[in-house]
Order: structure tokens, then C-alpha cells, then sequence
């Protein structure tokens, strides 16, 4: 588990047991965090490789 602490106006995060050995005062613990991502950017980029990919095999099956 890592923590957040104060240290000349900029937060450190660092690992609770550490924290506790030097009696750092602890302001908040990090429990957990999440990401978010757009698929729709994602499919729109996989309609263009297939459409290319299509269009070349296409291509090579008419020679």
C-alpha cells in the first residue's frame, strides 16, 4: 500500500510500512485507481484496416 505525505509543498507517495518507520504524519491513503478509454477512436481505426486490407486482397485476387 503507498501513501501520499507533504514535503516542501509537493506530495511523495511512498509505502505505508516506510512511512510509519520514519512517523511521517499521513494524510491520505491510495486505495485503488481506474482508467477510462474511448472505443469509439479504436473501431473507427479498425473500419480503416479492414477497409484497406479488403480492398488488397481484392486487388491480388483479381490478377
Amino acid at each position: 500500500m503507498e501513501l501520499l505525505e507533504e514535503e516542501y509543498k509537493h506530495l511523495k507517495h511512498q509505502e505505508l510500512e516506510h512511512a510509519k518507520k520514519r512517523s511521517a504524519k499521513i494524510y491520505a491513503k491510495i486505495r485503488g485507481y481506474g482508467m477510462s478509454g474511448d472505443l469509439i477512436e479504436a473501431k473507427a481505426i479498425k473500419n480503416v484496416f479492414s477497409k484497406h486490407a479488403t480492398s488488397g486482397a481484392l486487388a491480388l485476387s483479381s490478377t
